[in-house]
């Protein structure tokens, strides 16, 4: 009887062990998969903002040539889509406050506000001033974006899941 009574607890241990095996690499795997997600997610936030200031910078309907000077010109015909371009960069960049790591946030959320700010300012602007206005206003942003985002992105992508839960 007393060789059941063991057979029986190295079954029952076994199976425990087996289950606690499972429920273990369920965890690291739910685990593996939110932290490629939360990369993912932050990528994407980063290459929609980079890609909608850079269209918004350089677009041209045309280059001339001023006092020695090369000037970039919007047409009018172009000018709504360049403002839909930063408006794509706002989105992108509020939505970089979600994403981003910790160590970035207040840096992306600074930036967020300034491009909101020059984009206000741009309201009495021509046309054909848009493009030199843009490069000299929005540069120092996207420098900034890129330096975020080298940052960020070289993270493990563990940083800001709190509010990327949230939203």
């Amino acid at each position: 009887m007393g060789a059941a009574y063991i057979g029986l607890i190295g079954a029952l241990l076994g199976a425990i062990t087996a289950l606690a095996g499972s429920i273990l690499s369920v965890r690291m795997q739910a685990r593996h998969e939110r932290t490629r997600w939360v990369r993912d997610r932050r990528q994407a936030a980063y290459d929609g903002a980079v890609r909608y200031l850079l269209r918004a910078l350089n677009r041209r309907s045309k280059i001339s040539v001023s006092g020695g000077r090369i000037v970039s010109v919007i047409a009018d015909e172009h000018v709504r889509e360049t403002f839909d371009d930063l408006v794509e960069a706002q989105f992108w960049f509020r939505a970089l406050t979600a994403a981003c790591g910790d160590r970035q946030l207040e840096r992306i959320r600074q930036a967020a506000d300034d491009l909101d700010a020059r984009i206000a300012s741009l309201s009495g602007v021509g046309a054909s001033q848009m493009p030199n206005q843009l490069g000299q206003e929005l540069s120092e942003t996207l420098r900034i974006l890129t330096e975020c985002a080298r940052e960020d992105l070289k993270d493990d992508g563990t940083a800001g899941r709190r509010r990327l839960t949230a939203s």
